[in-house]
């Protein structure tokens, strides 16, 4: 399998550049010129592949670009603006205002899929940052501005459970 990463450049074409685990050659996927992330405020966010497909954020913007074939999709989800982006071989998990989605990795684009709200985390968390996925769990820490916490959900948003709580950013002792 392959590892995926992106070269942003000022004011130049940036690139989607893909590596196997086991070592070079480096292949180039993908330049295009219309990433949102010129001003470093907003570099794509949450880059995972799944079933043949590279995925990631760009603004409110989920790319979804085909390995072989070459063709990118993007779905326009206003408000769903996020910096988390994880996938298992079914689905796509993303955060957006402390509430967790998914989406199926293998969407259609018409209709306009709409994701799936999972769990809401508590109002004082907002900014969540994704971790990992087990078969079963899905696991999101806070900003690390916040007092820190880790927070574990069912992939079908049955349960959600602080794990790490209460953390003092200061204080580093355990």
């Amino acid at each position: 399998s392959d590892l995926f990463f992106f070269e942003i450049r000022w004011q130049i074409t940036d690139a989607l550049w893909r590596v196997p685990k086991a070592g070079p050659p480096v292949d180039q996927v993908l330049l295009v010129d219309d990433i949102d992330a010129e001003d470093y405020d907003r570099p794509p966010y949450g880059l995972t592949a799944k079933q043949g497909y590279v995925f990631w954020f760009d603004n409110d913007k989920l790319h979804r670009r085909g390995v072989q074939s070459g063709q990118t999709d993007t779905l326009t989800l206003p408000s769903y603006f996020s910096k988390s982006l994880m996938s298992d071989d079914t689905y796509l998990f993303f955060s957006r205002g402390g509430t967790i989605y998914r989406l199926p990795v293998a969407f259609s684009m018409v209709p306009t899929p709409t994701p799936t709200a999972l769990a809401t985390l508590p109002t004082d968390h907002t900014a969540v940052f994704t971790h990992t996925s087990d078969a079963t769990h899905l696991y999101f820490s806070s900003s690390p501005y916040e007092e820190g916490r880790i927070f574990r959900v069912t992939k079908d948003g049955s349960l959600l459970e602080t794990i790490v709580s209460a953390v003092d950013p200061i204080n580093t002792d355990p």
